[in-house]
């Protein structure tokens, strides 16, 4: 009996810490679980200027969180376009951030991957 008791002496510890590890970690699943619900993107608007072969993408975001624009990236055709959203800044909720890739020769389809992987999609390009 003095063996049990001690080994649940020395257990009791470890079971306090791992229920504070499981506790702060279903607080932390809750808070990720509110800033998914938050965080909304849009394609505002997409053209495509043929004699300068240059792609205008109008991000807008719809959600009530901010989102920083080195949280996204974009697809063109599928493909990963690497540096149009690098710089430094946000967008505050309701507003719109411009993105120019130049360089481009037949644009079919733009992709938009944010935050927590919250993704817009549109082959809606206006060619002018």
């Amino acid at each position: 009996m003095v063996g049990l008791a001690t080994g649940l002496m020395l257990a009791q510890p470890s079971i306090d810490s791992a229920l504070t590890d499981l506790r702060d970690a279903k607080e932390g699943l809750t808070d990720e679980m509110v800033e998914i619900q938050n965080t909304g993107i849009a394609i505002a608007e997409a053209s495509f200027n043929n004699t300068i072969s240059v792609l205008n993408v109008t991000v807008i975001n719809t959600g009530s969180n901010v989102v920083a624009l080195d949280s996204l990236d974009i697809l063109l055709n599928g493909t990963y376009v690497k540096g149009i959203f690098e710089e430094y800044g946000f967008i505050y909720p309701g507003q719109e951030h411009l993105a120019s890739i130049s360089n481009v020769t037949d644009p079919r389809s733009v992709k938009i991957i944010g935050p927590w992987g919250i993704s817009v999609t549109t082959r809606e390009i206006s060619k002018g």
